[in-house]
């Protein structure tokens, strides 16, 4: 897994915030839309953060 792909997750833990892992194959994944939009709205959520996500949806899910 490309170290750039974990910067999210590698900021939240480094700023010792709570997050929430979820499978693209678990039947709440629709939710996320919901988490990225309200990061958005709130700029918690990157371009880096948008760019990381799909990429994972395009390369991983996609290639399931």
């Amino acid at each position: 897994m490309p170290e750039e792909h974990l910067s999210r997750a590698a900021r939240l833990l480094a700023e010792g915030e709570f997050f929430l892992c979820v499978e693209w194959d678990e039947p709440y994944f629709p939710a996320v839309g919901l988490i990225r939009a309200e990061g958005n709205r709130k700029g918690t959520w990157t371009a880096a953060d948008e760019a990381n996500y799909q990429y994972w949806i395009v390369n991983v899910k996609g290639g399931e």
